[in-house]
């Protein structure tokens, strides 16, 4: 030992703790493997304070010698924190501390066994794991499992040899007979085994699930099972000796436990039979996985089987059967026609929450026929039948219900079967009616502006026609209107064309939506006044009405009609491109008529002061 580190061994056992401990922080770091080093660090030790205890520590582990390592030992056995601290610190000495770790073992309480067992597994020798095994030889249940404990925390960090030299160990363990007759140990090794994860030790654990081993073992290795690292192909293999444990009364230690071992397994139709009768187990959990994995695939009797759990009493089987049909495609077209054929009410309610995820996925025959049951609903063919209360609300779910699955679903078949029948309703004079029908779909995938076009002429055909500015302006029919020629989707020549030759609308509807259009302005003021020139071609109260409205608004000239202040306001609502195309000029003419049209009102005004006068 040089003088240098004579006198930083010194140093930690002087008075001053500060200097000790940085003297022994500098040791940590320089870590020298040397004796005479340690035996200082060991003598200070044994009078260090509680300020340098943990530095001087520190650096034994660090400096990692056998001796040091057996200068920390005895710590790990004493209570409180120099305890923990010589854990942490013995961690760095690898394998020079293996020796006297592995001499605790049997001699500390579980928890500071598992420590132990942790810190010597961490240096994955076979040496490490043969004197871990060799522990659980008739050792009591709080040993073998703090054995256990230790050795999965420690084999996050496993290399691949490590892994190699354990599951080696662990094979001699399952081959030694005084192992294996012990319960306790046993329950150790399998779970082990599970933890490591290696499907090479499967066939000592499938031993340990027959029925001639005792309760404990068969859970401990049932639960093993479940951790073994299979492919679901693998795990499919096992499906003929755990399954029939699915049907144990005995949920808690067999039936359950074995349902885990088999929760990622491939199961193919060979397997139907048995998960069949799993449908009537105790056990939640077990039923749903049975309806799930028959659910998937999807043959025409599970389908039928997993419909029929949907009419149990029991809520929870109910439930069960819906999660597992959401969740399979194939189911789609079985519960539109489920859906169809009911009556209403709850049970409605329900499919269709399983239908819901899976609609898009239903076959188009099976979406249009639904469409079309929601239709019959909602606007059946002639005059509705006499009913009651509870029949009424039955269909009113079944109806909900059914939109329900077609707003999740983002299909179109029912968009164009509420399309469809709006127009007839409308052509029967039921505009009204079209127009809920509508509205109660309005926003479906497939909405489009046939549909808002519909909606808006079955609503202006069934409500009043107030030419009032106000009322007008709160029509959300207009508005609808408004909304499509504004959106630039459809021309104004086209729809006013569609409109004209719509036979199901009276002259009064093609009025009010004229009157209203031609006060706006660009192509909605050419929509109104295209509606209004076709009215004003006839000879009804409507054509009158329509003449006036052109005239007023600029649009028509008659012979000896005056130019009146209404026809300058139409001039100064033309479009912006109409206006900048006029030369200057004409803008000027523009003007003066107006100041020469307010000349006439005022001289009205003067004459008829004297008339009131004279009849005063």
């Amino acid at each position: 030992m040089n003088d240098v580190l004579a006198k930083l061994g010194a140093f930690t056992a002087c008075k001053d703790s500060r200097l000790a401990c940085a003297a022994a922080v500098i040791l940590a770091e320089l870590a020298p493997h040397d004796p005479s080093l340690v035996q200082q660090l060991v003598d200070a030790l044994s009078v260090a304070d509680a300020l340098r205890r943990p530095f001087i520590i520190e650096a034994l582990g660090r400096i990692g010698t056998p001796e040091a390592a057996a200068a920390l030992v005895p710590l790990i056995k004493s209570e409180g924190p120099a305890s923990e601290q010589a854990l942490r610190a013995i961690a760095h000495t690898a394998s020079a501390a293996l020796k006297p770790l592995l001499k605790l073992v049997g001699t500390v309480p579980p928890a500071l066994l598992e420590r132990i067992a942790e810190c010597a597994a961490r240096t994955g020798e076979t040496a490490a794991f043969q004197g871990l095994i060799g522990a659980l030889l008739n050792a009591d249940v709080d040993t073998c499992r703090a054995v256990r404990h230790g050795l999965r925390i420690a084999m996050s960090t496993f290399s691949d040899s490590a892994k190699a030299n354990l599951r080696k160990q662990l094979e001699h363990g399952f081959k030694e007979k005084a192992l294996i007759e012990h319960a306790p140990s046993l329950i150790a090794l399998v779970k082990i085994a599970g933890d490591l994860g290696d499907i090479s030790l499967q066939h000592y654990i499938l031993d340990r699930i027959e029925t001639d081993e005792p309760l404990a073992v068969r859970r401990a290795a049932l639960q093993a099972l479940a951790t073994l690292h299979y492919s679901g192909e693998q795990r499919a293999k096992l499906a003929p000796k755990l399954l029939p444990i699915l049907s144990e009364s005995d949920l808690v230690n067999l039936a359950e436990p074995a349902l885990e071992a088999l929760r990622s397994a491939h199961l193919g139709g060979e397997h139907q039979a048995p998960l069949r009768k799993l449908l009537s187990s105790q056990s939640s959990r077990i039923r749903e996985f049975a309806m799930q994995v028959l659910a998937s695939q999807a043959t025409t009797r599970t389908m039928n089987e997993l419909l029929a759990c949907l009419d149990s009493t029991d809520r929870s089987v109910r439930e069960e059967a819906l999660g597992a049909l959401s969740r399979a495609p194939s189911a789609a077209g079985a519960l539109c026609q489920r859906l169809i054929e009911m009556e209403g009410g709850e049970a409605a309610t329900e499919t269709a929450k399983a239908l819901a995820p899976q609609a898009a996925k239903a076959p188009p025959r099976a979406l249009q026929s639904l469409a079309h049951t929601y239709v019959a609903l909602a606007a059946p063919n002639g005059p509705r039948k006499p009913s009651d209360a509870e029949s009424i609300r039955r269909s009113d779910e079944k109806r909900r219900a059914i939109l329900n699955v077609f707003r999740a679903g983002n299909t179109p078949e029912l968009s164009e079967a509420l399309l469809e029948r709006a127009r007839e309703l409308r052509k029967h004079d039921s505009p009204m009616q079209a127009y809920q029908l509508l509205k109660e779909g309005s926003g479906l995938n497939g909405w489009t502006d046939e549909h808002r076009i519909e909606m808006a002429l079955a609503g202006l055909s069934a409500g009043p026609k107030e030419l009032g500015r106000s009322a007008r302006s709160s029509d959300q029919n207009l508005r609808l209107l408004e909304d499509v020629l504004g959106s630039g989707r459809v021309e104004p020549k086209v729809l006013a064309r569609r409109i004209t030759r719509d036979e199901s609308l009276s002259r009064k509807t093609i009025h009010y939506i004229g009157f209203h259009f031609v006060e706006r302005m660009s192509g909605d003021r050419q929509f109104g006044q295209l509606l209004l020139e076709h009215l004003a071609e006839g000879r009804s109260e409507e054509a009158g009405q329509a003449k006036e409205k052109l005239v007023i608004e600029g649009l028509l000239k008659l012979k000896g009609a005056e130019v009146g202040i209404l026809e300058q306001r139409a001039k100064v609502m033309l479009a912006a491109s109409d206006l900048i195309a006029t030369p200057a000029p004409a803008e000027t003419r523009v003007r003066k008529p107006v100041k020469a049209a307010s000349k006439p009102a005022a001289k009205t005004k003067a004459k008829a002061k004297p008339k009131h006068k004279a009849r005063s």
